[in-house]
């Protein structure tokens, strides 16, 4: 069974006024399906990718009049960021350091912490087998981002865009 599985996208993009780069956090969820189901695998991801780009439409609209380009992804993180409480709360639309680092298993995949600095994601970081499992490489990066998360917009216009478990539809 694929399991109900919550998913941080960072990207990064270019704001048409000041022109510094920008990152925005995505937390989106992907619903669970069962394994024997190609289409409703297949359906997961679709659902997962519709509110990841859904968001960074709307997003964009509200808060960017205009960019320079469309966000690039800088990574994905399939299990649970390391740090910051912030990062699992109810409702984004909030500002958090983040520290990142690239995974050895190649992109998109990334590790993630909500951090105020380097030194401390890193000490937290050897303590998460799960994390260190994605076989972080390279130097941590930190950077400012704005977290959005499902609640923060309306998804209605997604099929399913609510369901859990793709077995109850």
């Amino acid at each position: 069974m694929g399991s109900l599985t919550t998913i941080f996208s960072l990207y990064k993009y270019y704001p048409s006024r000041g022109g510094c780069e920008k990152y925005i956090l995505l937390r989106t969820n992907k619903p669970s399906y069962p394994n024997y189901s190609q289409t409703l695998e297949d359906l997961a991801y679709d659902i997962e990718h519709k509110k990841r780009n859904l968001l960074l439409t709307l997003f964009l609209a509200k808060y960017e009049k205009s960019i320079i380009q469309d966000p690039v992804l800088i990574g994905e993180l399939h299990e649970y960021p390391i740090g910051s409480e912030t990062l699992y709360g109810n409702q984004g639309l909030v500002d958090i350091p983040i520290v990142f680092m690239a995974s050895e298993k190649g992109f998109p995949w990334f590790v993630l912490g909500g951090f105020d600095n380097v030194e401390d994601f890193n000490r937290e970081l050897l303590q998460d087998d799960e994390l260190l499992a994605l076989s972080p490489v390279g130097e941590a990066s930190q950077v400012a981002a704005t977290l959005v998360t499902e609640n923060d917009f309306d998804l209605s216009s997604i099929k399913y865009y609510q369901v859990e478990d793709l077995r109850d539809i």
